[in-house]
């Protein structure tokens, strides 16, 4: 296994904490995640071998996800207290893309593009990711990966229901109607619900929130939006390939 060192913290969050790390043997710079425990939480508590359970998921689902577009595990190690794995470092995420002052439409939707098709193919290995936002997209080398599967549910899977103190997996603006019942149960629609949310953020310029607001959006991708967070799954489009359908009947790609 590769040797890495921390160079800088990048990122603190409730689960994980990302650093800029190098690779001591090529000198490239990476991406090191590492789990945290959090507050008062014992390390062998229930409540802490379930986030490193979920932790392990996460790195294991990406190693075995081979897509262009969907963030490769570089190297990982699941030791019981401190589990960590190395990805490619990114040079932004698309919420700072749409957050900066060089945002456009049109490269906007080639980025909602490659996300449909990562999720098109995840969903066809039975992987449903349950926390697309547009931080857990992210720009490596000229293309967009979707990143951090620690929330996915793989309905293949035969292992057991983890118990949850939170109804709700995920992301409260971006997160479908149906994973504050039951995420567990949460399917493709969930996604595509979430991606009608990312959508709304290009064409708006404005982060999504309890409303739809459409103002400045044309018709066409209205009709896209609002059919993509419907309240109810069975009302959105059923796959990613209906949803790019939806999209290329408006505008053709841009690469």
């Amino acid at each position: 296994m590769p040797a890495y060192k921390k160079v800088k913290q990048i990122k603190p969050g409730g689960q994980a904490v990302v650093w800029r790390g190098r690779d001591m043997d090529s000198g490239q710079f990476v991406a090191l995640k590492y789990l945290t425990v959090r507050g008062e939480k014992r390390p062998r508590s229930g409540e802490a071998e379930e986030e490193r359970i979920r932790f392990i998921r996460e790195v294991r689902t990406q190693q075995e996800l081979n897509h262009p577009n969907i963030t490769p595990v570089l190297a990982y190690s699941g030791k019981v207290h401190h589990p960590w794995y190395a990805m490619p470092l990114a040079d932004e995420t698309f919420e700072d893309y749409l957050k900066g002052p060089k945002r456009e439409e049109s490269w906007s939707l080639e980025v909602i593009h490659q996300v449909i098709d990562a999720m098109e193919y995840s969903h066809e290995q039975g992987v449903i990711h349950r926390d697309l936002k547009p931080s857990n997209v992210l720009r490596v080398s000229g293309s967009w990966l979707v990143a951090d599967f620690g929330y996915c549910r793989n309905i293949h899977s035969e292992s057991v229901k983890m118990t949850q103190a939170k109804a709700l997996l995920g992301t409260w603006f971006y997160a479908a109607p149906e994973q504050f019942d039951d995420a567990h149960e949460a399917g493709p629609p969930a996604d595509v619900y979430a991606i009608g949310k990312i959508l709304m953020y290009c064409l708006t310029g404005n982060p999504p929130g309890p409303y739809l607001r459409l103002k400045g959006v044309s018709e066409n991708y209205k009709k896209v939006i609002i059919r993509c967070v419907a309240e109810e799954p069975e009302d959105r489009y059923q796959s990613m390939g209906e949803l790019r359908e939806a999209l290329l009947a408006i505008a053709p790609r841009t690469r």
